[in-house]
């Protein structure tokens, strides 16, 4: 999204800073004028444009042959034929009768399931509570607080760097 702002942003700048439709013309013509040197003063190219007349009449093409076109041939007409029809009616033989035969006679079986047996339950088993006591927690032992140790004073450390020491008479400007 930053870039798409950033790259409309530096579009619509070039686009201000290059348009000069604002300007007035005149002052655009003086800021043409005022460019004569080096690259602006060079004459435009003159190509010099001649037609060539000739006086003599371009050769006559060669005619073009074309091959002979060819004969139709006629084919003779065919000869008459005769045609002798015979037609000889065949009856279908009758088709029989269809024959069905009798239901089979019906199958009664009857079958008698076993019984079943009386489901027998286990009792549930008796129900276990199990009791798990705490250990007792210890009293927190404290220790005594520390001693500090004796510190040693420090040594005064010699000082590096620039010191002013003040001169032995007054100095005036």
């Amino acid at each position: 999204m930053k870039f798409f702002i950033l790259a409309t942003f530096g579009m619509l700048l070039s686009l201000a800073a290059g348009d000069v439709s604002h300007l007035p013309l005149e002052l655009l013509e003086e800021h043409q004028q005022e460019h004569q040197g080096y690259g602006y003063d060079y004459p435009k190219p003159v190509v010099p444009f001649v037609v060539v007349t000739t006086t003599t009449e371009p050769p006559t093409p060669p005619p073009t042959y074309l091959p002979p076109k060819p004969v139709p041939t006629y084919l003779p007409p065919p000869p008459p034929t005769t045609t002798t029809t015979t037609t000889t009616t065949t009856t279908p033989a009758p088709t029989p009768a269809p024959t069905y035969l009798p239901p089979p006679p019906p199958t009664t079986t009857t079958t008698t399931p076993p019984p079943t047996p009386a489901p027998t339950y286990l009792p549930p088993p008796p129900p276990t509570t199990t009791t798990t006591t705490p250990a007792p927690t210890p009293a927190p032992i404290y220790l005594p607080p520390p001693q500090p140790e004796p510190q040693p004073e420090p040594e005064p450390e010699e000082e590096h760097g620039y010191h002013y020491e003040a001169p032995a008479k007054a100095f005036v400007f």
